[in-house]
């Protein structure tokens, strides 16, 4: 038998988005920046990730070039590789030139790092 809809929430479902806003501000507050330290940390290597998409056949080319930049970084004489993907482009050249631009094998780079999980880092600081 069904009940009437009374148009107050369920305890189940106000626990359920309880967990969710939780669990989202858990992940939000391992992913903030702007209060990690920083070392120096050195670049690996340079590569250009190539995409195909299906989607993207009206705008021009179905591929999509993202430069990814691979470092290392040391905290308290451990060693940690970190991984950033760059904006992608339309063109393998444009993402060629960006990264080259900005990043080369064996330069010295500064890298933030979570105090909490030190193999979480980035190379940007975040806005908030």
């Amino acid at each position: 038998m069904n009940r009437p809809y009374t148009g107050v929430p369920s305890i189940q479902g106000l626990l359920l988005v309880a967990l969710l806003v939780f669990g989202a501000y858990k992940v939000f507050c391992a992913f903030d920046t702007h209060n990690w330290p920083e070392v120096t940390g050195k670049v690996t290597g340079v590569n250009i990730q190539e995409s195909y998409s299906m989607m993207r056949r009206r705008y021009g080319s179905r591929y999509t070039y993202t430069p990814v930049v691979n470092y290392v970084y040391l905290v308290d004489h451990v060693s940690h590789e970190g991984q950033v993907n760059l904006q992608s482009f339309s063109s393998r050249t444009d993402a060629i030139n960006y990264a080259g631009n900005m990043y080369s094998k064996g330069m010295h780079i500064q890298v933030l790092y979570n105090p909490q999980h030190p193999n979480f880092s980035s190379l940007t600081r975040s806005v908030i």
